[in-house]
C-alpha cells in the first residue's frame, strides 16, 4: 500500500502543471509461472517474444 501512496502523491503534483502522462494504474503481479529465474533474464525473455 506504501507505492500506491507515493504514485498517489506523485500523480496529484503532476497533474497540478498539467503533465497528464503518468497514470495510477497498475498490471498486477501473477507469479505462478514463476520459474525461479533471475528478474534480469526474465526481462530477456519476456522481450524476446514481443
Amino acid at each position: 500500500m506504501l507505492a500506491a501512496a507515493v504514485i498517489y502523491v506523485f500523480c496529484t503534483k503532476a497533474e497540478a502543471v498539467r503533465i497528464d502522462d503518468s497514470t495510477p494504474l497498475w498490471c498486477g503481479e501473477n507469479i505462478s509461472d514463476y520459474s525461479g529465474i533471475p528478474s534480469v533474464e526474465l526481462t530477456r525473455l519476456l522481450l524476446t517474444e514481443l
